[in-house]
């Protein structure tokens, strides 16, 4: 928990250092820049576990795996898939991460994962829907706020999609501004996704292409592994634990990482929890093939997961 308290410290400090000397509204405001891992105060091979889109029927068996594991990680959760499930479930869902903000955190990920683009125009720039743009973090937050004991709320933009005009937007108009002083954000990501052979590993220009979960699931690509013979699972689950490692030996590399997953597929939970057993809040069998495994071996190399 110390640790725990001293990250949340470094961040909010390099938050505010940094809004201070550019922003001219508050310290707390929408930020004017992408928010990476050197942003929040994280150091070498420390990971931030992230998880979008959810909730989902897939969150409360991660939450709990997370929980016995005493892992950090933040949710940040779009409205259309909170509405999507039973309130109960969500009630669920929430609490748990209300009940333990050492680890968890809830976020506002959008109300339905418009991409922000499509709001403002492409040639100028300038704002060209203000209702939907307000519509998208306002009913999200909404939905959160009832649940939220931290000073702050992260915001992600669906696709890190977001600009400097939409910080200032939310941060002035009259429908966003109060509440635009709790939020942290842009939030965007250090690792989001994994090269391997069994992708189209370049696109036209001949730049690598990277791959995030979201395309481990996809059916044609889940054919190819098969006919590869290999399991999607285990392919996804040692890609991303070989670019979590190697950006964190990196030696050029200070910062820690963060890590951008979704939570909406099953696969995706399996990957990271696989078949590890959990009664009453304690770890009672352990699949060594997990994500959450493999990272947690490589403690005596320096990694830890923070949140």
């Amino acid at each position: 928990m110390k640790k725990i308290i001293n990250f949340v410290a470094i961040f909010l400090f390099t938050l505010n250092s940094y809004a201070k000397s550019n922003l001219e509204f508050s310290p707390d405001y929408f930020q004017f820049k992408k928010i990476l891992g050197r942003d929040l105060g994280l150091k070498s091979k420390q990971i931030a576990l992230t998880f979008d889109d959810g909730p989902s029927i897939h969150t409360e068996r991660l939450l709990e795996v997370l929980l016995a594991y005493q892992i950090p990680a933040t949710f940040f959760v779009v409205n259309q898939s909170i509405q999507a499930l039973k309130p109960e479930y969500v009630e669920k869902v929430f609490t748990m991460i209300r009940d333990n903000p050492q680890l968890f955190t809830l976020a506002n990920h959008s109300s339905d994962h418009t991409n922000f683009y499509s709001f403002r125009n492409p040639v100028s720039g300038n704002i060209t829907n203000r209702s939907k743009l307000i519509q998208e973090l306002m009913e999200t937050h909404q939905s959160i706020n009832p649940y939220q004991i931290k000073d702050y709320i992260f915001f992600r933009a669906p696709y890190g999609n977001f600009t400097n005009t939409m910080s200032h937007f939310y941060n002035v108009d009259e429908s966003t501004s109060e509440i635009a002083k709790k939020y942290i954000g842009p939030v965007y990501w250090d690792v989001g996704g994994f090269y391997d052979s069994l992708y189209s590993p370049r696109d036209s220009d001949g730049s690598i292409h990277y791959q995030g979960d979201y395309a481990c699931w996809g059916s044609q690509w889940m054919a190819r592994v098969k006919k590869a013979g290999k399991n999607p699972v285990t392919v996804c689950t040692d890609g991303y634990f070989r670019e979590i490692k190697n950006m964190g030996e990196n030696p050029k590399r200070t910062s820690g990482i963060v890590v951008l997953s979704h939570d909406i597929w099953k696969g995706t939970v399996e990957m990271y929890v696989g078949s590890t057993k959990v009664e009453e809040g304690t770890i009672v069998s352990e699949d060594a093939n997990s994500l959450i495994y493999k990272i947690l071996q490589l403690k005596e190399e320096g990694f830890e997961f923070v949140g």
